[in-house]
């Protein structure tokens, strides 16, 4: 009794962080794995308490800190929400808090890159949920040619590509920013061949079965892709550093062009979809040194705008 009113508490704070235009892909999935855990390791329990979430993330011992951090803030917002419905739940205090650990991103090579996409372009992971071997190449040259953090390309609905124009429109994006980008004419090709080739259907990148593709595949598949490439297995690289790859690239071309780079910057955030500026300025730290010198760099305006930043997140 107490698990089929917490499934339906659960929907309801799904759509409440919906409604309040914050993406729920996180507590869906770590939710979701909590509950159905929690009612085959504690049938008889009637709230959320310490120990079941112990228990939970006892499991995820072997995952990163960072990983765990993520586990513990949704439990957090989770349970607060569920006090606020009267319900009784244990909420983690500052005791479950982790430090976390700052990634710094890899950025690919053009070498890396070409022979990373080779192997993209060559998988033999098809299956008849997901055709890996049409799907891949373009999800993965979606991520780096336009810049998308991981999850957009998958969370494109067909109309949201328009195969006439080349125009991609992402929403329920990170801080609920929608924007509308172009992506380049060979992508443009590339889009048109997969259309053809995956038929009618909601989402651009779904399974079989008609629902979208998961992120967490897409990640193991990117891992998988990425250790068979040549010389890249010994190199630590997530999807999201071809997001990276891109911002890096861009801001590179740009400076070896000699073009105005302060003036630039403002049109390569908003294409990105950040919040603030002081974001976009972080990728100028990841250029080469002798890009970093560049005179096209007016670093006293750039120090003073980085110092938003009080701490390093996924950008």
């Amino acid at each position: 009794m107490y698990y089929k009113r917490l499934w339906k508490d659960f929907q309801g704070f799904l759509d409440y962080r919906k409604a309040s235009g914050y993406s729920t892909d996180n507590y869906k999935r770590i939710l979701t794995e909590f509950i159905s855990f929690s009612e085959g390791a504690f049938p008889n329990a009637e709230s959320i308490s310490k120990a079941m979430i112990d228990g939970f993330l006892l499991q995820k011992a072997g995952c990163t800190v960072n990983t765990q951090a993520v586990h513990i803030s949704v439990f957090r917002v989770f349970t607060k929400y569920l006090c606020f419905l009267g319900r009784a739940a244990y909420i983690p205090d500052e005791d479950y808090s982790l430090q976390r650990e700052t990634y710094i991103p890899h950025i690919p090579d053009r070498e890396e890159l070409h022979s990373f996409f080779q192997t993209v372009d060559n998988c033999s992971l098809d299956s008849p949920a997901f055709h890996a071997g049409i799907m891949l190449p373009v999800i993965f040259r979606m991520q780096y040619c336009c810049g998308m953090r991981p999850g957009e390309p998958l969370r494109l609905r067909k109309d949201d590509v328009n195969l006439t124009d080349g125009g991609i429109y992402i929403c329920e994006t990170k801080n609920n920013r929608d924007r509308h980008i172009m992506m380049s004419d060979d992508l443009l090709r590339m889009c048109r061949k997969y259309d053809g080739m995956a038929g009618d259907r909601e989402w651009f990148f779904q399974y079989a079965d008609g629902s979208p593709v998961q992120v967490r595949r897409i990640t193991r598949l990117f891992r998988k892709c990425w250790k068979a490439s040549s010389g890249c297995a010994e190199v630590r690289t997530r999807p999201y550093d071809l997001r990276h790859a891109f911002a890096t690239h861009t801001l590179m071309r740009w400076i070896e062009n000699r073009n105005d780079v302060m003036a630039l910057l403002p049109y390569l955030s908003a294409y990105m979809g950040h919040s603030k500026i002081s974001s976009t300025f972080y990728y100028i730290h990841l250029l080469p040194q002798r890009l970093r010198e560049s005179s096209g760099i007016e670093w006293d305006a750039l120090d003073e705008i980085y110092r938003e930043e009080d701490h390093y997140e996924e950008i």
